[in-house]
């Protein structure tokens, strides 16, 4: 979310560099805008919220707010507070698993008191009815796309569909999902005589960062529906095996709406002559400042995880992947990842969990 977010400012001030002589200095940002990121959800796990401030245009860093009092009410009168959590790398707030009863169409809210003494409050959402996910599919596909250079390259990319059955009653229903790889990726052994232990690395790779794939269904109850919900290059990861994992949201009108516009956002279509995007609200609201804008959005949702795991060749042989790593790239001093797999972007020694 972050980076989407980072993007939509970026993409709000070319706007205005089309109708203005360019400034090439260095501009301060809206260091005062408070960035709310988080969710309620039945899945049963801790919560996790950020709260944060922009920093500079153009650096991709959100400064975390401390000290804050935040709680979760529902409609029944119940609440929960949430604790600050701090690592040397990352800051957020955590409430814990079941401090609060997830109910299907129980309203819920959040409110956030900064040391500052201003308050910020969600606007309340009902949880909707928990919907599964029945099956996720991955297709090998041959995708041509533009370069920088006006080049036409074509790729081979595994995209990843996701389908389910609506419950047979349901009028609106509104969906939104996440989705990631997980992939094995194990060193070679050094040269030598005695060579140290090597190390077997589980690589995390999050695709289609900047597109939020949601999806509005009305009037479909009992269909089973399918959604592609994005693609990833195939390479290297595709080796040995790897995971897929959807997660699958069912959320409120209200998020839809936001979700699908900042995806518009952070995808214009359109030329340089159409009418400049406006601030995205979300659902937060400065109670004691009405003139302030938060940005992000605080989302109440039904979850439900799948995953699929897949071999090399699964998607057929044309999407064969050869070896990345061969005794030649230690003595050409070549893809040192394969000697040192934590050089991996998002990668860990730690197996998940669900990994077999």
């Amino acid at each position: 979310m972050k980076k989407i977010l980072l993007f939509a400012l970026a993409y709000c001030c070319c706007w205005q560099a089309c109708i203005r002589e360019i400034d090439l200095k260095t501009e301060t940002g809206d260091l005062t805008a408070l960035v709310v990121d988080g969710s309620f959800t039945d899945a049963g796990s801790a919560h996790r919220l950020r709260l944060s401030r922009p920093n500079k245009y153009g650096v991709s860093v959100f400064e975390h707010v401390s000290g804050a009092e935040v709680r979760l009410f529902d409609d029944a009168g119940n609440s929960a507070a949430y604790t600050e959590q701090t690592t040397p790398e990352d800051a957020w707030y955590e409430l814990p698993a079941g401090a609060l009863a997830a109910v299907p169409g129980r309203a819920y809210h959040l409110e956030i008191r900064l040391p500052d003494g201003r308050l910020y409050r969600s606007e309340p959402q009902q949880l909707p009815r928990h919907i599964e996910a029945d099956s996720i599919l991955v297709e090998g596909q041959l995708v041509s796309r533009v370069t920088s250079s006006d080049a036409v390259i074509t790729q081979k990319r595994a995209v990843v569909s996701v389908r389910s059955t609506l419950p047979a009653d349901a009028q609106d229903v509104y969906l939104r999902w996440e989705a990631d790889c997980v992939y094995f990726f194990p060193e070679l052994p050094l040269p030598g005589p005695l060579p140290p232990p090597t190390q077997k690395c589980y690589v995390y790779d999050y695709f289609n960062a900047q597109r939020v794939p949601v999806q509005e269904f009305k009037g479909q109850g009992g269909k089973q529906v399918t959604k592609e919900i994005g693609s990833k290059l195939v390479d290297f990861a595709f080796n040995y095996s790897l995971y897929f994992n959807v997660v699958q949201r069912s959320v409120s009108l209200s998020a839809y709406v936001y979700w699908d516009k900042l995806s518009q956002v952070a995808n214009p279509e359109g030329t340089v002559f159409d009418a400049p995007p406006g601030p995205l609200r979300g659902n937060i609201v400065a109670v004691d400042h009405p003139e302030e804008t938060p940005l992000g959005f605080f989302e109440v949702a039904a979850v439900d995880t799948i995953r699929r795991k897949l071999f090399n060749g699964n998607l057929g042989p044309d999407y064969f992947v050869n070896e990345h790593c061969t005794p030649d790239d230690y003595f050409f001093n070549r893809d040192p990842e394969c000697y040192d797999c934590l050089r991996l972007d998002n990668s860990t020694l730690q197996k998940p969990w669900y990994w077999q």
